[in-house]
């Protein structure tokens, strides 16, 4: 939210949005994003990550370290006004955002398990008409 606001009022760092007397509102749901964000934290440990399904074929192994899997989200809500963002949080306990402001390069197993992975999809779609 703080990154957000400064890049709008044109601020250049947190130090001096911090030297700023501002009431903000915001569309964020406080306690849906502390309680997502907790969600994200847990599944570094195993039981959490099998209980989740994020474990399995063409999923991570059990044999994975799950520590250094950084996870995120955004959720938004359709809105009379537009879409609003609920919850934006991830399990990264650094300032860095991976949100915003990040650009992820995908090495080329990820780009071939996806595309595969999408074709198997359609195959399935295709098959169920």
């Amino acid at each position: 939210m703080r990154t957000r606001l400064a890049r709008a009022l044109g601020v250049k760092s947190n130090y001096d949005l911090d030297r700023l007397d501002l009431t903000v509102k915001t569309t964020l749901d406080y306690a849906t994003q502390q309680a997502v964000a907790n969600a994200l934290r847990q599944l570094s440990q195993p039981d959490e990550a099998r209980a989740a399904g994020i474990l399995g074929f063409r999923l991570l192994n059990e044999n994975t370290d799950l520590t250094p899997i950084v996870y995120s989200l955004m959720l938004f809500e359709r809105g009379k006004m537009g879409n609003l963002l609920r919850v934006q949080t991830d399990n990264y306990e650094q300032p860095l955002d991976i949100n915003e402001g990040i650009r992820l390069d995908l090495g080329s197993t990820s780009k071939l398990r996806t595309m595969v992975h999408y074709l198997e999809l359609i195959t399935d779609l295709l098959s169920a008409v």
